[in-house]
């Protein structure tokens, strides 16, 4: 998400609500697996959860739209973010985190952003980013969720 300098692949939110967004960071292409069906799993758990299956299938559309129109990026999952997941993990062993929200925390600091997409604020109150942001920025902002 945009963190307002310009850096991060994905949707945020800018002046007089508009959205923009940069390109994500460039990667070598290599033959590794790609894995980033893992990264939309969690969101569409969680969405299908809080606000139902119409809800959830909205939004997976929305994040496609959003791809297509070059408004977020779906990042690829190689080993490196895994690996960072996994140290984020350890490191806070208390709070029991799962891999999507470890993946974000990782995703974030190569990103060089402080905004997540997800409705698991908890989490996200309790870890600091990795890089030069002090707080993570949780989106959706909870006005903005359907009742």
């Amino acid at each position: 998400m945009d963190d307002g300098g310009g850096r991060a692949g994905t949707r945020g939110k800018a002046s007089h609500g508009t959205s923009r967004c940069s390109p994500a960071p460039s990667r070598a292409r290599d033959a590794r697996p790609r894995r980033t069906a893992s990264l939309l799993a969690e969101p569409d758990h969680v969405a299908t959860r809080e606000l139902g299956r119409e809800a959830a299938v909205s939004a997976v559309d929305d994040i496609r739209l959003w791809t297509r129109r070059g408004r977020v990026a779906v990042p690829e999952i190689t080993d490196d973010p895994l690996g960072v997941a996994q140290s984020v993990r350890a490191r806070h062993r208390a709070l029991d985190l799962g891999l999507a929200d470890a993946v974000n925390v990782a995703l974030a600091a190569e990103y060089d952003t402080d905004v997540v997409l997800t409705l698991d604020r908890q989490d996200f109150r309790a870890v600091r980013p990795l890089g030069r942001h002090k707080a993570f920025r949780v989106l959706p902002e909870p006005d903005d969720l359907p009742l």
